[in-house]
């Protein structure tokens, strides 16, 4: 290469250190200049050593004793002051027009070399604040090695007066190099820091400033610097900015591990206002994953970093970040970070807290997360355009709660909380909708049409069975109820709760399918024409085909009504004769279980309430489709007997088959009775549940 390319690369591996720099005379022999090879290799100290020697037993030579091997340069002084000379008169020529890169290169490398302080400095090629920091580092390294070989050559000289040792030959060259740098004598690591951050050259001044080169001036000049720097940084501007809060908290991580006493002993710091401080590593992790937290593009970090934390704080915050995240890819993602960096079980306590603050709490996504896509598109095709009318009505708020029930459907051991949390977004759901004045049903019930929802789109259709399978699994395992989990009498009570639940929403659904069937479909078909009085037998035939398109019509619309009345009945029968009872278990609120008490103790207070709202209303729309349809049926009857007379009153059992006595209307308003039987029976547990009100 041409002498300014090997030149850079010589100032290159110099400043790298000692074990490159070998690389540098080795690339000036390979590059036909061994003489500057030689011109720049003088400062190695001068000394002998004896090699060791080895007896070869199996050859039988004897041992074999060698003189010692020199090594260094024994004129390493006159050298010195040569490169000294050298550097100075490079740097006094440096401001002519003939001065040349190479030149100016040329006199940095000798600047190092001699420990030459103040060309070093001066020297264009080495005006970076990391420059500075070198050459003073070199200097005081330099200055001690010169005097310790000072005052060893000083004891040599005074043995050997007749007869020098090699390399004591220059002492006068030596006190000069010594007297050369006096300075660097009593020059501390705080001196050079405040010398560089005082420079002439703006260059060095602004890197000086900078938050990362204050850190290495901290932690180079000593601990109480380094303290003062960890805890100043706190409240510095710069702090704030991604690349230096990540430095800092992995300083804080690092010296944490490194050197265990260091944090603790600068004591909490306030966190944002706060009157109870955090220690140190804690206080630069939360900021950190604040800022993780708040940049989609860095979520994939948060779990391990939010790993480092105490358990308490760990729940709390990745709970709140959580809330958050609502792409079902990218939670199974953070599921399994959660599950690779957390200790066993802490995945769950998360996941039960974020729900819970999710069903509690709703409220907007932060990120603008489009929930209403949730429901939209296929989804809406599939369950028709009446879903899709009545899917307006939700809010985003409504769907990230149903949404949030999935963070715990994705591994089969949480499936029991799932139903749990289930349970109670339901509960919640039902307690909001209408049973006073029931109107137009899910239409004008925006929480009814959303339990719905929710059953039907959201929750997982095996996610009882699941829950019961993981509940015999765990304790199958481990021979009893484990600590952490639900138990088994918890899960059992949670499905029959799920299913007093879900039967309450499909009779409700049940009852608007019924009603929006029969105030859409008219008992009453079109009267046969004057024909049928003819007595021909054109006009008989035309009768008995009118008059089987008439029980045709009949047929399918009193069909229609009679399955959806029937539908309606028997699922509205189902949650008023509910096995044991609708919601009249509650179970027992439980210091050791893992549900919070106090929400174990709102659960019976919602439980109670659903019981005295939902039944009552329950009895009132059975008693309605019941009534309605009888009513509806006579004016069906009553259609049939004003075009067929008497024939038409009998038409029932051609109309409805074997299903005639069910459909008619007094076996209808029979049943209305026996409702008062329903309620009156100790088997359901129904009496309890009506009041005066009712």
């Amino acid at each position: 290469p041409s002498d300014l390319a090997l030149l850079q690369a010589c100032l290159v591996r110099l400043k790298a250190g000692p074990s490159q720099w070998s690389a540098a005379l080795d690339l000036c022999r390979s590059s036909g200049q061994p003489w500057r090879a030689a011109s720049l290799a003088g400062g190695l100290p001068y000394g002998r050593i004896t090699p060791e020697t080895s007896d070869d037993a199996d050859l039988g030579e004897e041992k074999k004793e060698e003189g010692p091997v020199e090594f260094g340069n024994p004129d390493r002084a006159l050298w010195k002051r040569t490169a000294w000379a050298m550097s100075r008169a490079i740097a006094g020529s440096a401001s002519s027009p003939a001065a040349s890169k190479a030149s100016e290169l040329e006199g940095a490398i000798y600047a190092l070399l001699s420990d030459d302080t103040e060309t070093g400095l001066a020297n264009p090629s080495l005006r970076s604040w990391e420059d500075g920091l070198l050459i003073h580092l070199r200097s005081m390294v330099g200055r001690y090695v010169d005097e310790v070989l000072a005052a060893h050559n000083d004891v040599r000289r005074t043995v050997g007066v007749r007869y020098p040792y090699r390399g004591t030959e220059h002492g006068p060259y030596e006190r000069e190099q010594l007297t050369s740098t006096s300075s660097i004598a009593t020059l501390h690591e705080a001196d050079i820091f405040r010398a560089l951050g005082a420079s002439p050259y703006k260059q060095v001044r602004d890197e000086a400033s900078d938050p990362f080169r204050a850190a290495i001036a901290a932690f180079v000049t000593g601990s109480h610097e380094a303290s003062a720097f960890v805890t100043r940084t706190a409240n510095d501007a710069s702090a704030s900015s991604h690349s230096m809060l990540r430095f800092i908290t992995h300083l804080a991580i690092y010296l944490d591990f490194a050197v265990p006493g260091f944090l603790p002993s600068l004591g909490d710091m306030a966190s944002n206002g706060d009157d109870d401080g955090l220690p140190v590593r804690e206080y630069y992790l939360l900021r950190y994953i604040e800022l993780l937290t708040s940049d989609r593009g860095l979520w994939h970090l948060a779990a391990l970093y939010t790993s480092l934390l105490p358990q308490p704080m760990l729940v709390d915050v990745f709970s709140q970040f959580l809330t958050c995240v609502h792409d079902d890819g990218f939670r199974r993602r953070v599921l399994r970070q959660m599950r690779d960096f957390f200790d066993d079980g802490v995945d769950l306590v998360v996941l039960r807290r974020t729900v819970r603050m999710m069903i509690f709490e709703g409220g907007e996504d932060p990120f603008g997360y489009p929930f209403l896509n949730l429901i939209r598109g296929g989804k809406q095709k599939k369950f028709g355009h009446r879903a899709a009318r009545l899917d307006e009505m939700l809010s985003p708020s409504d769907i990230c709660k149903m949404h949030s029930v999935r963070w715990l459907c994705y591994v089969p051991e949480h499936a029991p909380d799932a139903l749990v949390c289930a349970n109670l977004l339901l509960r919640e759901l039902i307690l909001k909708s209408k049973t006073d004045v029931v109107g137009d049903g899910e239409e004008t019930d925006p929480a009814l049409h959303c339990a719905r929802v929710f059953l039907t789109r959201f929750l997982p259709s095996d996610t009882v069975k699941n829950a019961l399978r993981q509940a015999a699994v765990e304790v199958e395992g481990a021979g009893k109820d484990q600590e952490g989990v639900l138990t088994v009498d918890e899960v059992e009570d949670a499905s029959a709760e799920y299913g007093a639940l879900e039967a309450y929403v499909d009779a409700r659904v049940a009852y608007d399918r019924w009603r929006s069937v029969i105030t859409s479909v008219s008992p009453e078909c079109a009267t046969p024409g004057a024909s049928m009085a003819s007595g021909s037998v054109e006009a008989r035939i035309a009768n008995k085909m009118e008059r089987r398109n008439f029980i045709h019509q009949k047929r399918r619309i009193g069909l229609q009504v009679s399955d959806a009345a029937n539908e309606a009945r028997a699922k509205l029968m189902a949650v008023l004769t509910y096995e044991g009872g609708w919601l009249a278990n509650p179970g027992i609120v439980s210091q050791e279980s893992v549900v919070d008490e106090d929400e174990q103790t709102t659960r019976v207070q919602e439980m109670a309430g659903l019981r005295t709202s939902c039944l009552p209303c329950t009895v009132f729309l059975l008693h309605k489709v019941l009534d309605g349809t009888a009513e509806w049926m006579e004016v069906f009857l009553e259609d049939a007997a004003r075009a067929y007379g008497e024939e038409g009153e009998s038409m029932l059992s051609e109309i409805f088959g074997d299903r005639d006595v069910a459909a008619g209307p007094g076996y209808l308003y029979r049943s209305c009775l026996d409702i008062a039987k329903t309620v009156a029976s100790d088997e359901f547990n129904l009496q309890e549940s009506f009041n005066r009100e009712h």
